[in-house]
């Protein structure tokens, strides 16, 4: 398992739906836009978030991560966050 030190957070990139004005779904986005991303904090370090929180955050600060099971995450700065789902 990562642990995030200091105030970083791990995350789990979530993929997400676009729905475009005609109603074409358009999927994975998380992967088609290096902008916004939308993730589920697996651990929040030192942060002021918890686990499950879904987020949103800048992939242009994300670092990428993978663990000894060769699962990858994105390493973030708490300050990177751009917004939560409620």
């Amino acid at each position: 398992m990562i642990i995030p030190t200091n105030e970083n957070i791990l995350v789990k990139t979530l993929d997400r739906e676009v729905k475009t004005g005609s109603g074409l779904i358009i999927g994975n986005t998380s992967t088609m836009e290096e902008g916004l991303k939308m993730g589920e904090i697996v651990h929040p370090g030192n942060s002021p978030y918890k686990k499950g929180d879904k987020i949103f955050y800048s992939g242009y600060s994300a670092v990428w991560v993978t663990d000894d099971k060769g699962e990858s995450f994105h390493m973030i700065c708490h300050l990177d966050v751009m917004g939560k789902e409620e």
